[in-house]
């Protein structure tokens, strides 16, 4: 178990290694030139409630000043160069809303352009005292400077996605073979969604996602599946009882998207207005996971993942507070909450370690009983199937035509214990049921039901060359007399085919079976050696 921890640590760090050396292998290299700047505007005209205007002198802009980059955040723009309009971007989402999301939004400046005018159109009233930074440079030493900058936040983004989707992958593979419960799928989608949001959210994304509403709309519909995924992971892992908390939890954020996406369409309320409802329910969520905790703890049921849950809980609850509060305050832009990122990051880790701890436990809880359900079903000395065997398998059958059931004995076992010793007897029996195996085992199931009994089910009876095998067995048994002078052995056998105008089941045909290998018992003993 341990092995398996040590392999997972050395794969994740490797995997941190290789994106960070990716992620800096792929960074564009900027042209030689002056680091952007920030441009300040001469003056800032409000035009109405919802409109500014920020005017700039760009005059005197060298060559390598010519871009300019901004952030907005649910703002239409329209830039004019010399009362000429350059650039637009005031698309918004039809039925999906009224904003046109964030963005990065890049403009070139066209040459001898001195007077350059910037409004800005809030589509929401939180984001309409929003004041941009400009910046002045070359595109793509802006590009660069702002990609560079978010790599951390790109980085833990992606590990969180990554890790979800390896956890389900892992757990796919071992649930074809272990009972190991859901744990690890739900902490496995759970970390998914929050990757899916972070990594949407960094600044890399806004500039490479082109459709930003699409985006958007991908935001807030994660941040909706998060609270009861996670509640869901919570009720997995510790085994706690369906209640009716947990169970309006689950309801209420259904609830609550069918409701939000209702005013979406009928154009009455976006998503980024009804957003509050969501951290709502975020909310609620992680308090639901930390009295789960909290209530473990007062009754006492300690444990390491006990310890290790509240420490990773604690975590989740701090970054949920953090960055519901960098979002009200607006004191951050896109991906600068680093902190946060760090805090779901470790909160998946901690979990992910006791999770895929618990699943291991699991699997060696399997692989025991796996262990055990064999000996229950298996001979200790020949390895045939015993009679729990027997009794199941006829359990399991729905139809009994055209089964045929073998039966043998051997023949002066007794006697070979008595003169020869039990382990002579018993070599007798391991030889009797390998050569019984060996002629046997290609047409049916061979067990051993008794000290000296032995038979064989085989279904397809009308298709088993049964005199072909018998004679198999006779010449074996011949072969085995040649060669050993100790033990003489002898098998008696007799077949029986289910006929239901005799059987009522094949307890019925083995009888008829044992009636036949008694009869050749008793003429073998009166035939001379």
């Amino acid at each position: 178990m341990q092995k398996q921890y040590h392999i997972i640590y050395i794969t994740m760090i490797a995997l941190v290694f290789a994106l960070f050396v990716l992620a800096f292998m792929f960074t564009p290299m900027a042209p030689n030139g002056s680091d952007p700047s920030v441009i300040e505007p001469v003056s800032i005209r409000q035009l109405g409630e919802y409109e500014r205007e920020f005017t700039f002198d760009v005059s005197n802009l060298s060559a390598h000043e010519m871009d300019i980059a901004f952030f907005t955040k649910h703002q239409y723009i329209k830039i004019y160069g010399d009362n000429e309009l350059i650039y637009e971007y005031t698309d918004n989402g039809g039925i999906w809303g009224h904003t046109n999301g964030v963005a990065w939004n890049f403009l070139h400046i066209p040459y001898g352009t001195s007077r350059l005018s910037i409004y800005l159109t809030a589509a929401y009233d939180n984001v309409k005292s929003d004041v941009p930074t400009f910046l002045r440079g070359d595109k793509l030493n802006i590009f660069q400077q702002i990609y560079q900058k978010s790599i951390p936040s790109l980085l833990i983004s992606l590990l969180i996605v990554i890790f979800g989707i390896v956890l389900i992958i892992y757990w796919s593979f071992l649930a074809r073979r272990f009972d190991i419960g859901k744990s690890l799928p739900y902490l496995g989608f759970f970390s998914a969604l929050i990757g899916l949001y972070l990594l949407n959210d960094t600044e890399a994304a806004i500039i490479g996602i082109h459709h930003r509403i699409a985006s958007i709309l991908i935001t807030y519909l994660t941040l909706m599946a998060l609270g009861p995924t996670g509640i869901i992971f919570i009720r997995e892992f510790f085994g706690t009882v369906e209640n009716v908390v947990w169970k309006i939890l689950c309801v209420l954020p259904v609830v609550q998207l069918v409701a939000c996406m209702a005013l979406q369409f009928l154009n009455i309320y976006d998503l980024r207005e009804t957003l509050f409802l969501t951290h709502i329910m975020i909310c609620l969520s992680a308090g639901y996971m930390a009295m789960t905790l909290i209530v473990k703890v007062y009754r006492r049921e300690y444990s390491p993942m006990l310890k290790a849950s509240l420490v990773a809980v604690t975590v989740l609850v701090c970054s949920v507070a953090f960055n519901l509060l960098v979002y009200y305050s607006n004191t951050a832009v896109s991906d600068t909450s680093i902190i946060g990122r760090l805090g779901f990051l470790v909160f998946i880790l901690i979990l992910s370690r006791e999770a895929a701890k618990n699943t291991l436990e699991l699997m060696e809880k399997g692989r025991h009983a796996e262990i055990y359900q064999k000996l229950a079903m298996k001979d200790m000395l020949t390895g045939l199937n015993n009679r729990n065997a027997y009794i199941s398998n006829l359990d399991s059958l729905t139809t009994y035509n055209d089964i045929m059931i073998v039966t043998f004995d051997l023949n002066n076992l007794k006697k070979c214990n008595d003169t020869l010793g039990h382990s002579e007897g018993d070599a007798y029996i391991l030889n009797s049921a390998r050569i019984i195996n060996e002629v046997f085992s290609p047409y049916g199931s061979c067990y051993r039901i008794g000290g000296d009994e032995f038979c064989v089910m085989i279904k397809n009876a009308s298709k088993c060359p049964i005199e072909m095998l018998t004679e198999h067995l006779e010449v074996k048994e011949k072969e085995f007399n040649e060669t050993n002078q100790i033990i003489d052995m002898h098998i008696s056998y007799g077949y029986a085919i289910f006929d239901d105008t005799l059987d009522s089941d094949l307890e019925n045909t083995r009888d008829r079976a044992d009636v036949i290998m008694y009869e050749n018992k008793r003429k073998s003993k009166e035939t001379p050696s």
